[in-house]
């Protein structure tokens, strides 16, 4: 994955359990996966963002890595960072008002499981701005809890990072927030040994669970 594997050492044990190279096969491998990317990045990208902007759409960059990934993503309009790997990087798109969206695993983990920059870290430093499910999608709820338990932003702050947060960083101004005139989504929680568990959910005002 282009930015991901900064370290390409990572990138080989992180799929040791899938296939073994030699160092020559390995090497042979980057390099073909690198001529492949240098082939058609830089135009399917221009490609997907004019789309983008001809209809309006909110767009994200994935895997900031250096300062001038995020510079490049500001100039090309883009307002959510999605999973910077190192902290330069969501530092410098927070401070620039684009919404920091990192892994909700991230935070349960307590740290990358490709040893990137940890979501707790980013939070710490305050530019923490959303969370995604990733691949796990149960863990939105256990990071929220994780966040306020380790004391490193108040309950309502961290519920906003898969509610209010998200929602208004591409334009869902009808939910997100439990207000006058929104679509009352809303669910109910219990803590079971230290575990948040949903217990209930109302869509639209309406409890389908």
């Amino acid at each position: 994955g282009q930015r991901q594997w900064r370290d390409t050492t990572a990138y080989r044990t992180y799929y040791s359990n899938i296939k073994s190279w030699t160092d020559e096969e390995f090497t042979a491998m980057m390099h073909e996966l690198e001529e492949v990317r240098d082939s058609c990045a830089n135009d399917n990208a221009a490609s997907v963002m004019e789309f983008c902007r001809q209809r309006h759409l909110p767009m994200a960059s994935h895997d900031d890595t250096l300062v001038e990934h995020v510079e490049e993503a500001l100039s090309n309009g883009i307002s959510i960072s999605e999973f910077p790997t190192t902290t330069e990087a969501a530092c410098c798109a927070s401070e620039n008002g684009m919404l920091v969206m990192m892994g909700a695993p991230n935070v349960v983990r307590g740290g990358s499981h490709s040893g990137n920059a940890s979501a707790l870290d980013v939070a710490k430093e305050g530019h923490l701005g959303a969370l995604s499910s990733d691949y796990v999608p149960a863990s939105l709820l256990a990071a929220v809890f994780e966040l306020a338990a380790k004391e490193i932003m108040p309950l309502p702050a961290a519920v906003n990072l898969v509610s209010a947060n998200p929602a208004e960083s591409v334009g869902l101004d009808d939910r997100g927030r439990i207000d006058t005139g929104r679509r009352a989504d809303m669910v109910r929680v219990h803590h079971m040994d230290d575990m948040p568990v949903v217990r209930n959910v109302w869509r639209q005002g309406v409890q389908v669970y």
